[in-house]
């Protein structure tokens, strides 16, 4: 019995006589709706998070990938995440907060990994020790209020990527706002590894 017009269940039938149900969504932004959706409901406990206090440089390699490098760790942020900037130049976001989210030991990058550029110590991003962010957005589906704002960040893992939610709070604004004017007061409220895909 279907709960929900957006998926229906299918009985598969293995190799070795084995059946199972599998839902299947009618497209693939139905499917991370309702996946989105289910993660808040049953996983979401909002815990303020600060700022970092720590030194924010923001630059370019000289292939012009951009990234922001929080004291010796490092994140990167593809074209599309880049219009989120503000939010890690104001250290609402930074790369400690991801560790945590994508491992419960929040291990960082070991220290042998960093290298020395220019007196500063930097992650080399040859040993795949920093954060690679391949998509931030803001979904339709997520919206919850203007002081109160969702976003589906991409993170990239090997062959795959990890999914992560995020909620940020900014108590100060009454309407939807730029993401630069909404991250000057913003603090991050929730942060959580929602699956992976290869």
């Amino acid at each position: 019995m279907c709960i929900s017009c957006s998926y229906h269940w299918t009985t598969y039938t293995t190799s070795i006589g084995k059946k199972i149900k599998v839902k299947e969504y009618k497209t693939p932004e139905k499917e991370d709706m309702y996946k989105a959706r289910s993660f808040f409901k049953y996983r979401y406990h909002e815990t303020f998070y600060s700022q970092y206090a720590g030194k924010i440089v923001h630059s370019q390699t000289p292939d012009s990938a951009s990234y922001i490098q929080f004291d010796t760790a490092r994140i990167y942020l593809s074209k599309t995440a880049i219009n989120y900037l503000p939010l890690f130049i104001e250290g609402v976001l930074y790369t400690q907060q991801f560790y945590c989210a994508l491992d419960t030991s929040c291990k960082r990058t070991p220290d042998y990994l960093a290298t020395t550029m220019s007196g500063e110590r930097i992650i080399n991003p040859i040993e795949n020790a920093a954060l690679n962010i391949i998509s931030f957005e803001e979904p339709q589906y997520l919206k919850k209020s203007a002081n109160r704002r969702r976003f589906k960040v991409e993170i990239s893992a090997g062959s795959g990527f990890e999914v992560v939610f995020i909620e940020l709070a900014n108590d100060q604004v009454s309407k939807y706002v730029s993401i630069e004017e909404f991250s000057k007061a913003a603090r991050l409220t929730f942060i959580g590894l929602a699956w992976g895909e290869i």
